[in-house]
């Protein structure tokens, strides 16, 4: 849950205010004397923080602007008329913003202001524009109004870039931040009943903006009327009644699993690329530039018009790719994984099943991987919704648990594959036995592109139900991750982070992911605390020995370790889950490591489907007469190139 700086005390809301005061001293104070224009406060990149404050502390970070903007002025000799009069604007100019984001809803409810999605970010921009169109005129009126700058002039379109450009970088960033430290944000509450309604104040824009417009256009062709006093007043006016509109919409805040999406990573990393571009290219032209700017103020404007070019295309094309990216990739994952948690953790299967599948059908993606794994989510909670009413009617408590076991047994059967490919490179074949109480074993097997194939196996914590949801989120993880061209390592290293979000029952588990480049037989694998496979080289079997990682699930930011090697014709891999080894008899005695080696040895020349039956039927026999308490669960490629 987001902290609401709203709910704190006083002190600590002063205590936000003067800290944006000070970062904004900080960072005004030096560009005054880099940008020295005489009688103008607002012409520097820095003042554009103050959008970003407003959006993130409410009231106080807009206060903490104005108060930070009056110091500034008054160390530069401003008289102290000017000075209130333009610590007022910076208010406005950063309490507007606030105001917009949680009245403004793009396509959905209104949220806190984080960049974890485009849409987000496009309201964020069109705020962004709006506030800084608002706030050039408003500074342009002024200027005019002493007499100082004509509002129809270059001056003010200087501004508008100044504000629109400055506001997306350094707004971009301080949000950022504020997701990652997870900064206090100033949450306003609905307030009922106001006196006037939204389409009052959207009136007001429309009318403020018309003002605007219609007296630049006029003063640019005539001489302006008494200085345009009358018209900077009504619109200064109009601003501050703006900044009284209401909330009316209640918030919504949700409780994020995870610190930051893939969305918002993404966004974050163009961000950050679109910062240091903009700012290697202000330091380029004004390298080539300086006796120009240094001399001349007028050719200010030959900089700042063309970091505005340059800052307008990097986000039309970052808001299209990272629409495309969303739409196509992230979404589907994000939905996927919360409805699979929400549906693990909900007391209410039945109940909650319709509102989970009809979030995972919203975004899913058609004829994709992924929309293959959210269809099979679906059918598996259809399945079970169906199964779960039926037996309501007809069964007791204790009839309804084994059913809802036979359920999740028979669901786990066909998530894991039994077909499988035929391709003339290799030959695989796999075995997976549930035991009564259902475990989370499992392997998967998929084409990463024509010419990489993935082989997983895994062994899940725990049994039931959670242990075969928990299977199921886990293949979709590393089929998701691996399907972004990641390593094995990295794969498993993001895979192992999202299994510990969330993760109240502790559940985790070993697995073992290998890579398979067909063409030349190259095998990158990595273990995660996983019994070693076995590998034919040859006649005999031997073990494929690694370095054992952790498990995944269990602690977050571990690194897993690569291991390769090379298969040649006939070479064979083994994989299994130590429900064979542990396999006991009669007489309580395990089968064992070496007995499963020197059967695989006396069974070698046997194809890899009759030897993976060879290996149940033994299991079987020595287990005859006790009752399977494990999974069986067994995995067997042959390269054949």
């Amino acid at each position: 849950m987001i902290n609401n700086l709203k709910h704190e005390s006083l002190g600590k809301k002063i205590f936000v205010s003067l800290i944006c005061a000070l970062i904004f001293i900080i960072l005004s104070y030096p560009l005054s004397f880099i940008y020295p224009i005489p009688g103008i406060s607002e012409y520097k990149p820095s003042g554009a923080i103050a959008p970003a404050f407003g959006l993130m502390f409410g009231p106080w970070g807009a206060i903490g602007s104005a108060i930070g903007a009056f110091i500034i002025d008054m160390s530069l000799g401003y008289d102290i008329e000017v000075c209130l009069i333009l610590s007022l604007f910076r208010f406005l100019y950063a309490y507007i913003p606030y105001k917009l984001w949680y009245t403004f809803s793009y396509h959905g409810s209104i949220t806190v202001p984080r960049l974890n999605t485009v849409k987000n970010l496009i309201k964020f921009v069109l705020i962004t524009l709006l506030n800084s169109t608002l706030m050039t005129w408003l500074y342009g009126f002024y200027t005019e109004m002493i007499s100082y700058v004509p509002i129809a002039s270059f001056v003010t379109i200087l501004w508008e870039i100044n504000s629109l450009d400055f506001t997306l970088l350094f707004g971009t960033i301080l949000l950022t931040l504020a997701s990652i430290f997870k900064f206090k944000l100033y949450i306003p509450e609905k307030k009922n009943n106001p006196i006037f309604s939204h389409n009052f104040y959207n009136v007001i824009i429309i009318i403020a903006l018309s003002i605007a417009i219609i007296y630049t256009i006029y003063s640019y062709f005539y001489i302006p009327l008494y200085n345009g006093l009358i018209f900077g007043t009504i619109y200064i006016l109009l601003i501050i009644i703006l900044a009284f509109k209401p909330i009316t919409e209640k918030v919504k805040i949700k409780d994020n699993t995870v610190q930051m999406s893939i969305t918002e990573k993404l966004i974050t990393f163009f961000i950050t690329i679109g910062t240091i571009i903009v700012i290697l290219a202000g330091i380029i032209l004004f390298i080539e530039n300086s006796p120009h700017y240094i001399s001349n103020f007028g050719s200010v404007d030959v900089l700042f018009v063309n970091l505005a070019i340059i800052l307008f295309i990097f986000y039309l094309v970052v808001i299209y790719v990272l629409s495309k990216i969303e739409k196509e990739i992230t979404l589907p994952i994000e939905s996927i994984s919360s409805a699979t948690n929400e549906y693990i953790n909900s007391k209410n299967k039945m109940e909650d099943s319709k509102e989970i599948i009809n979030q995972i059908k919203k975004d899913k993606p058609d004829n994709t991987e992924i929309g293959i794994l959210a269809n099979s989510f679906i059918k598996m909670i259809s399945d079970l919704k169906t199964y779960m009413q039926k037996l309501k009617k007809e069964t007791n408590e204790k009839e309804k648990f084994n059913t809802e076991l036979e359920i999740a047994k028979k669901i786990q059967d066909k998530v894991i594959s039994k077909k499988f490919p035929t391709i003339e490179e290799l030959d695989l074949y796999g075995i997976n036995i549930s035991a009564k109480e259902i475990g989370g074993d499992f392997y998967d097997f998929f084409f990463i592109d024509n010419n990489h194939f993935a082989i997983v196996i895994g062994d899940i914590s725990g049994k039931g139900i959670p242990a075969s949801l928990f299977m199921l989120k886990t293949k979709t993880l590393i089929k998701n991750y691996m399907h972004f061209k990641k390593s094995p390592s990295e794969a498993f290293f993001d895979v192992n982070n999202s299994l510990c979000e969330n993760n109240d029952e502790n559940m985790f588990l070993t697995a073992w992911i290998g890579i398979l480049e067909i063409n030349t037989g190259r095998l990158v694998y990595v273990n995660a605390g996983h019994t070693p496979p076995l590998i034919k080289k040859g006649k005999s079997f031997e073990w494929l020995k690694s370095a054992s990682g952790l498990v995944l699930g269990a602690e977050k930011n571990k690194k897993f370790s690569e291991n390769e090697i090379t298969l040649n014709k006939n070479d064979e891999i083994f994989l299994y889950t130590d429900g064979i080894t542990d396999a006991n008899n009669i007489k309580k005695e395990f089968f064992g490591s070496e007995r499963l080696i020197s059967l695989l040895n006396e069974n070698s020349k046997l194809n890899i489907k009759s030897l993976a039956n060879k290996v149940k039927n033994e299991i079987n026999k020595f287990s005859e007469g006790t009752e399977q308490f494990d999974d069986i669960c067994l995995l067997i490629l042959k390269y054949k190139k």
